[in-house]
């Protein structure tokens, strides 16, 4: 799967299966405890919008989910919902966060007001980016801001997580097989920038 997430109580994962560009859900009778996994419980068909899928996220009500169509045109999907239920989920809106089949990964952090990109390829060639989004959660609101490159530490980066405050950033990368964690601070305009990075 190429993207995966995770209900805040622990009771359901959902997983993106890219070849069949459907979310599935599984529950779990004991919160974050996979031994107790209930497997394909319902699914979700994105068919009509993307055609190679890449990461999932909730908002943090389980209003709204989305997902990257990394194929053709580099844009991010925003589904409605109700209340984490994937049966309930109808396209909303959509928005370009950057360069078709360029993106390695995105995410959400800060409460859904800065958006981090990851690229593998392009003119911004392993570098992540972080977006602000002036409405929190909202895709159309996302603008492009401050970059920074992870080639030094790797030339193939391919996923990547943010912790919850924006302090922290781990890229994970295929050729040396290991993830770098770089630390952040704010900078103007609230965007992020790297101040210092290690490998693990």
């Amino acid at each position: 799967p190429l993207g995966i997430t995770i209900h805040p109580d622990g009771s359901k994962i959902w997983h993106l299966d890219a070849t069949g560009n459907q979310i599935f859900e599984h529950t779990l009778s004991t919160p974050f405890d996979i031994s107790t996994i209930t497997l394909h419980s319902q699914s979700k068909s994105i068919a009509s919008s993307s055609t190679h899928s890449k990461g999932l996220q909730w908002n943090d009500d389980g209003s709204k989910i989305y997902f990257l169509n990394n194929n053709v045109n580099g844009y991010l999907y925003e589904y409605t919902c109700a209340d984490y239920d994937i049966s309930t989920c109808s396209p909303s809106t959509s928005q370009n966060i950057g360069q078709a089949n360029y993106s390695a990964d995105w995410q959400f952090v800060n409460d859904g007001e800065s958006l981090f990109v990851l690229y593998f390829h392009g003119t911004l060639n392993d570098h992540v980016e972080h977006q602000t989004c002036t409405t929190a959660w909202d895709v159309t609101s996302c603008s492009s801001g401050t970059t920074f490159s992870v080639s030094s530490q790797d030339t193939t980066p391919t996923g990547m997580y943010v912790n919850p405050t924006g302090t922290k950033l781990f890229v994970y990368g295929d050729i040396g097989a290991d993830i770098n964690e770089y630390s952040m601070s704010a900078g103007t305009s609230g965007n992020f920038i790297e101040t210092s990075s290690s490998t693990s």
